[in-house]
């Protein structure tokens, strides 16, 4: 465990502030300073939260670049983190929610929205069986954490367009631009959403929201959304299950899905269901 707070995360902050300046030309005029004036406020806004969680212990030494190019598939097919910050132990010291998030914001900008539900569920779940309050409270710091993450990206690739020629470069700066708007819209999520879903006992409530979160992949069925109708055929997608991209479209197309149990507070910027 290690000491933290705001003081430490406007320090990390800091130097992505640093970073962005430097490569300012890089992104539309006034994009980053927009970006860090909203950062600030949110930090300002979440002060209270983010110190009682460091007090807690829930800022910790952690892997510090979880993002997709730093994980690999081993022999058994199991995620394998590597290339862990060594560097600089303030860097990668940080509450647990901003290590994850490096990850879920990936896998959001490469579109598997699903697998980063999936990851987002799962990780709830092993975090609520430590501590369960500390755990959904610290999903009101996740837009925070996304944009932070999309932002450390963003100047590492504003970086290398300038050391880069021709379409690498173009190509860098394309990115580069991609992680700042990314790390803008993080900072403005949607309103909470409550959706519920009725029924007796056993008819599938639990199971559609597993659906949805991308916990279990459906094999048949109809889904209805206001005035439209989906037929769900096996194998529709050609991977054996049914074909769920119109649900994902119109329903949760967008990171925060979570199944939170009936005595738990609902946090702010995900959709509870």
């Amino acid at each position: 465990r290690a000491v933290g707070g705001v003081v430490a995360m406007r320090r990390n902050t800091a130097t992505n502030a640093g970073s962005l300046r430097e490569n300012a030309h890089v992104f539309a005029s006034g994009a980053v300073e927009r970006l860090l004036a909203a950062t600030d406020a949110e930090i300002e806004a979440r002060a209270d939260l983010i110190n009682a969680r460091a007090e807690a212990g829930w800022v910790r030494r952690v892997h510090g670049d979880l993002h997709l190019e730093n994980i690999f598939l081993d022999e058994a097919g199991r995620p394998t983190p590597f290339d862990a910050i060594e560097f600089d132990d303030l860097l990668a010291t940080v509450d647990v929610v901003m290590d994850v998030a490096f990850l879920l914001m990936d896998l959001v900008r490469v579109g598997e929205t699903r697998a980063a539900n999936r990851v987002l569920n799962v990780w709830l779940d092993r975090m609520a069986r430590v501590d369960a309050k500390a755990a959904y409270e610290g999903l009101a710091l996740l837009p925070l954490c996304l944009s932070c993450r999309a932002a450390v990206r963003a100047h590492v690739r504003a970086r290398l367009s300038t050391i880069l020629e021709g379409e690498a470069s173009t190509r860098a700066a394309v990115e580069a631009r991609g992680y700042l708007e990314r790390a803008q819209a993080w900072l403005a999520p949607p309103p909470p959403r409550l959706v519920a879903i009725g029924g007796r006992s056993g008819t599938g409530k639990s199971t559609l929201f597993r659906m949805i979160s991308g916990m279990e992949p459906p094999d048949a069925g109809s889904i209805e959304l206001g005035e439209g109708l989906w037929a769900l055929r096996p194998g529709s997608n050609g991977s054996g299950t049914a074909d769920v991209s119109l649900l994902e479209k119109n329903a949760v197309d967008f990171l925060g899905a979570a199944l939170i149990d009936h005595d738990r507070k609902i946090a702010p910027a995900i959709v509870v269901i």
